[in-house]
């Protein structure tokens, strides 16, 4: 832009013009930059326009290949979309994609990046209030999905870190139920439940077992209704907890409670190690005896086995000692599992011979007949007639002899021909504690039943 002037007549004057046209630059440069910057501003307005509805069209093509289950597809869309552009998700576009991610990666996951895809899910969405009504929710069901992963693969510190993005007060305490095949109604445990169950193992399973009280407590106070015997399991669980943590009188009521409805090996095997511990060796030797005699696979009980011979050796009994000591070590042998030096070394000192192989279960009949000896030598035995055989021919009843008693018994628990057996069979049996469900209260059954 030109400025014209007339010929300044003194120094002064040229200076004021000098000013005038500087100043007058720097408006019009002012102007411009002014211009420039305001069509700058409109050109991406109209930019962002454009891109913002042609991100508009592919989340709409991301969306539909959702609705038509191409998962794939839709994962393809949808993540350089989010990795660019997460503010152009609106919650259906999250939640769309955090189920495409849920069908393809997690529902049947092998582990492959599980941990990446469910964090990103944890970012798309929330967890919802399912307290009051259970309906699906990507980010509860994915969450439950990675800690059953995890739990399954015994890899403990994950489920901790898992369940902690998970709030228990917010999940569904309504069982599943669904048909089989058989056309039988089955019903499995809540996702409160399973998340207690899993929480509160891993805790026990590192350790932490003050954590695994509290928390196996609350799934007590806060699960309606339990499956599959949890409550049992949260129970034994508080009881472990407590042995290890030196609280054995405590351990020992639990377990007792757990046992009367649960008769499991394993549990009276607990109940043993926790009497030893206490050094009640009576005790602790009934119920390693009752664990012994009980169904269960001879190779999974070495422990109890090695337990019984450091009783025995304490009562004195050497020679039934050093025969459970044989069983460990031939059961060991018959597995090809490792025995080192020292107990090869021990058991040499103990009269064994290691060079023998005995087949374990000539070794376990013959402590059978031990076993059983000793476990209803001092217990009185009564004579009865069989009164009932229940439809399956499984079970039934005794009548006790001189008596208005009925005992319910096993036919595993009936020494000799099972074929043999019928109503008016006169018997010898002897009484062990049990539980009634049904009547929620201590009952007796007929055990060693012989005619």
């Amino acid at each position: 832009m030109e400025i014209f002037i007339e010929e300044p007549e003194t120094i002064s004057d040229k200076l004021k013009i000098k000013s005038l046209i500087k100043s007058r630059l720097e408006y019009e440069i002012k102007l411009e930059k002014e211009f420039e910057k305001e069509m700058n501003t409109k050109i991406k307005i109209c930019e962002t326009m454009v891109e913002n509805e042609e991100l508009t069209i592919k989340l709409k093509n991301a969306k539909k290949e959702y609705k038509n289950k191409n998962y794939d597809k839709a994962i393809e869309l949808y993540k350089p979309l989010h990795e660019n552009h997460p503010e152009n998700f609106n919650k259906w576009d999250s939640i769309c994609y955090a189920w495409s991610l849920y069908y393809t990666h997690i529902k049947d996951s092998n582990g492959e990046n599980l941990n990446e895809i469910v964090e990103l899910i944890t970012i798309l969405t929330k967890q919802k209030d399912l307290s009051k009504k259970d309906e699906p929710c990507v980010y509860t069901i994915s969450l439950m999905k990675v800690i059953e992963f995890f739990s399954e693969n015994k890899n403990f510190d994950e489920v901790i870190y898992w369940t902690d993005k998970l709030d228990p007060n917010l999940l569904s305490d309504d069982s599943f139920t669904f048909t089989d095949n058989s056309g039988k109604e089955r019903n499995l445990p809540s996702k409160k439940e399973n998340w207690f169950v899993a929480r509160s193992k891993a805790h026990f399973e590192l350790e932490d077992f003050e954590d695994a009280i509290k928390i196996s407590e609350k799934a007590l106070e806060n699960i309606s209704k339990f499956r599959y015997d949890n409550d049992i399991w949260f129970k034994r669980r508080i009881a472990l907890s407590n042995n290890r943590l030196g609280n054995h009188e405590i351990a020992v009521e639990l377990l007792k409670e757990v046992l009367l409805v649960k008769k499991e090996w394993y549990i009276q095997k607990e109940l043993a190690d926790t009497y030893y511990n206490l050094n009640h060796i009576d005790e602790s030797l009934k119920y390693a005896i009752d664990a012994a005699l009980n169904f269960g696979e001879p190779d999974k009980k070495i422990k109890l086995y090695s337990l019984l011979e450091s009783l025995l050796f304490e009562k004195g009994m050497e020679s039934e000692a050093k025969l459970h000591a044989e069983l460990v070590y031939q059961i060991r042998n018959k597995n090809q599992w490792h025995i080192d030096d020292k107990e090869i070394e021990r058991l040499k000192k103990l009269d064994i011979n290691t060079e023998k192989n005995i087949r374990p279960e000539s070794l376990e009949n013959i402590l059978r007949r031990f076993w059983e000896d000793l476990k209803y030598k001092n217990q009185e035995s009564y004579k009865g007639t069989i009164d009932k055989i229940l439809p399956n021919r499984k079970a039934g009843f005794i009548k006790r002899n001189f008596s208005t008693d009925s005992y319910y018994f096993n036919f595993n628990s009936f020494k000799g021909n099972k074929k043999s057996i019928k109503e008016g069979l006169s018997v010898f049996f002897y009484l062990e504690e049990s539980f009634d469900k049904k009547k929620n209260k201590k009952t007796f059954n007929a055990v060693n039943i012989i005619s």
